[in-house]
């Protein structure tokens, strides 16, 4: 008989391109479904339905904000109405497995497996005590309850993953948890390098829109380079659609600047590899900005672009390990900009046909054999 694995995902799942991943990673041995927002499933998976997350009054908002004030921790994790209904679907169920995503999954499965005796995996896609330490306010409401949870919490799992190398040894060092490196790299795909069109060198940003992440340095480094040069973004604007319309505001008049329309999650490598370059300027405003290896990074692999960087600690190495592109010298946009009109076509066209080289190196095949590893460990 099968047995059955749930993969917990109180985000949207069918933009959530890790839990489609692990889907993947383990369907050979068990029979899956997911757990969420129905409104958000993934065609063709099971989903347990635990209701939208942010459905609330002004009321209840006022309430829970009292909870987290006062530390009342469970009572303020356990009386969210999609955790309830979560919790509910999965003793129904019964996995044998279930697959933790982020912190707010993990109370409700170790739950089930104190009452069931299912094993779990949690999955940190990033460090969530210093999650948002730069956001007044949240180092003295929500951090300790997220460190509260970890503490408690994370000791039960039975094994853990995350996405970067540095963000497992902070695990390590705070919990003394031990975490496997699961990358965000996406599946692979099978495409030629695109040649380099003389005087016309095509860049791409892609990913979500947010304010934090100052997108706008990105115009800015546009604006310094030759004419040769074209940024296109390609953004999700669904939280800060206003920030999305500054932008273009700010890039008006400028002919070499684009916007287009997102595309699916899984479309991304074949639809920029009409591309020359990605980008990516990130300044390293929290901890989980310094140590981030995000989706695009191994986007730009397979879609056999060049990568350009910020000088954050782990993309700067990642790029530097692989020799796939360049790293910005200096946190001055003009440093890069000097670089980067220093390039020629056939220089792009080298680091072009470095990230074919690299593809099939740095798809999720080889973090499907690190998975299936992990659940060797845990007996399956």
């Amino acid at each position: 008989m099968v047995k059955s694995a749930a993969i917990i995902s109180f985000r949207a799942l069918n933009t959530h391109p890790r839990v489609r991943r692990q889907i993947e990673f383990v369907s050979s041995q068990f029979e899956v479904a997911t757990v969420g927002d129905a409104q958000f499933a993934i065609p063709g998976v099971p989903c347990l339905d635990s209701g939208p997350t942010f459905r609330r009054s002004l009321w209840e908002k006022g309430w829970r904000f009292l909870q987290l004030l006062l530390r009342r921790y469970e009572a303020f994790y356990w009386s969210t109405p999609h955790v309830q209904a979560a919790y509910q679907q999965l003793r129904a169920l019964q996995p044998a497995l279930i697959i933790a995503n982020e912190y707010n999954a993990l109370p409700l499965a170790i739950r089930l497996k104190r009452e069931t005796g299912c094993q779990v995996i949690f999955d940190a896609h990033e460090y969530y005590p210093r999650l948002f330490e730069d956001t007044p306010g949240w180092n003295q409401t929500v951090k300790p309850y997220i460190h509260y949870l970890c503490q408690r919490y994370l000791p039960e799992t039975d094994a853990r993953t995350t996405v970067s190398q540095e963000i497992a040894e902070k695990y390590q060092q705070r919990y003394q948890a031990p975490f496997s490196l699961i990358t965000n790299a996406p599946s692979y795909v099978d495409l030629p390098v695109q040649p380099v069109h003389p005087g016309k060198i095509r860049m791409i940003h892609h990913g979500l829109c947010m304010r934090n992440r100052k997108l706008e340095k990105m115009i800015a480094l546009l604006n310094q380079l030759d004419d040769r040069f074209e940024l296109s973004f390609m953004l999700v604007a669904t939280v800060q659609p206003d920030y999305l319309r500054e932008l273009k505001q700010l890039a008006a008049g400028n002919p070499r600047m684009h916007f287009l329309d997102p595309v699916p999650t899984d479309d991304i490598p074949r639809f920029i590899s009409q591309f020359d370059i990605g980008v990516f300027w990130l300044e390293p405003i929290n901890f989980n900005y310094r140590y981030t290896l995000p989706n695009k990074l191994f986007e730009f692999i397979q879609g056999r672009l060049m990568t350009v960087v910020s000088n954050t600690p782990a993309m700067g190495r990642f790029v530097r390990q692989y020799q796939c592109g360049l790293v910005a010298p200096t946190e001055d946009v003009a440093d890069l900009a000097r670089q980067m009109n220093a390039l020629t076509e056939a220089d792009i066209l080298a680091y072009k046909q470095r990230a074919h080289a690299l593809a099939w190196e740095l798809s999720a095949a080889g973090n499907a054999q690190h998975y299936r590893e992990v659940l060797t460990t845990l007996g399956f």
